[in-house]
């Protein structure tokens, strides 16, 4: 026994582990040996006998499952490929979208009576107010220049310059509408 130690219940579980190994079973619980209930695995040449068909049906198994993943991939890979032509065109139609209004809003201080725009002045009484839209523009162009650089093949990029860029045109309109509402 190791280091020349002997116990009763060493000795116990040692003997019968023994035995049933001796006769080919196997004890999956070798605590349980002590006389209690053993579950007994099959014996090995049992199991080899069986081996054949075990192993015909995991190749037929690993077949199957080779080519379902290969289906799933090619799905995946169209969906993928639907998803970042989606992402390529909605990003190009919003930022033209959003240059396009951003040049229309700019059209008044260049042309005609802008008496009243050059005398328009902001003041907020809190300056923290101005963070959220400087973040905006700030994202915007950071959004652009890394989609541009990128061409456009990166599908959440693409979506987040788009969600940027819809949120920057709407603060832009709602900021039109009251400066054409104190001019007018």
């Amino acid at each position: 026994m190791a280091g020349g130690l002997t116990h009763p219940d060493y000795a116990s579980l040692v003997d019968p582990l023994c035995r049933e190994r001796q006769r080919g079973l196997r004890i999956k619980n070798p605590l349980s040996a002590k006389g209690e209930e053993r579950v007994v695995e099959r014996s090995d040449d049992r199991v080899s006998r069986c081996h054949p068909l075990i192993t015909s049906k995991l190749q037929q198994l690993t077949l199957l499952r080779l080519i379902l993943n290969r289906i799933k991939n090619s799905i995946n890979l169209k969906v993928i490929l639907a998803t970042m032509k989606a992402s390529q065109l909605a990003v190009k139609i919003v930022t033209r979208l959003f240059f396009i209004l951003l040049i229309v809003a700019l059209v008044p201080f260049f042309v005609g009576d802008n008496y009243k725009l050059k005398h328009l002045y902001l003041h907020t009484p809190n300056k923290w107010t101005l963070a959220f839209p400087i973040l905006l523009m700030l994202g915007f162009i950071a959004l652009f220049v890394l989609c541009s650089i990128k061409k456009y093949k990166e599908a959440d990029l693409n979506w987040l310059l788009v969600l940027n860029t819809v949120i920057l045109m709407a603060y832009g309109i709602t900021l039109g509408v009251r400066i054409y509402q104190m001019v007018a």
